[in-house]
């Protein structure tokens, strides 16, 4: 995974520091739906997180924030034209796929910052 500073100059492990409006995604509405998240914990996520992805190619970041005590992955967007972040997608982290409870501590609660599965 590339851990290297973009044009944004946002990396794995920094904070996404919100600094446009928020646009819900085509799809995102009915995934937060499906998923019983709401606007206001997308909004939690999106303002205190920490970055455990760059996808470069998409010019999109993986978020891991809480909302309430309720951990929540967010994956977002800048969108240059309108100016804007999009949320692509929200869902809850799933031990399955690493994200244990544990994982998830060292990750909010650590100021090293470290990678997300």
């Amino acid at each position: 995974m590339n851990t290297a500073p973009r044009r944004s100059g946002r990396r794995v492990g920094d904070r996404f520091g919100l600094r446009r409006p928020v646009r819900l995604g085509r799809d995102a509405p009915a995934k937060m739906a499906a998923r019983s998240i709401n606007k206001a914990e997308v909004l939690a996520v999106l303002a205190d997180n920490v970055i455990v992805q760059v996808i470069e190619h998409r010019d999109r970041y993986v978020l891991l924030g809480l909302a309430a005590d309720r951990p929540l992955i967010a994956v977002v967007a800048d969108d240059e034209v309108t100016d804007a972040t999009v949320l692509i997608s929200v869902y809850q982290p799933d031990e399955q796929h690493g994200w244990t409870p544990e994982t998830i501590r060292a990750i909010l609660g650590d100021d090293r910052r470290e990678e997300g599965p």
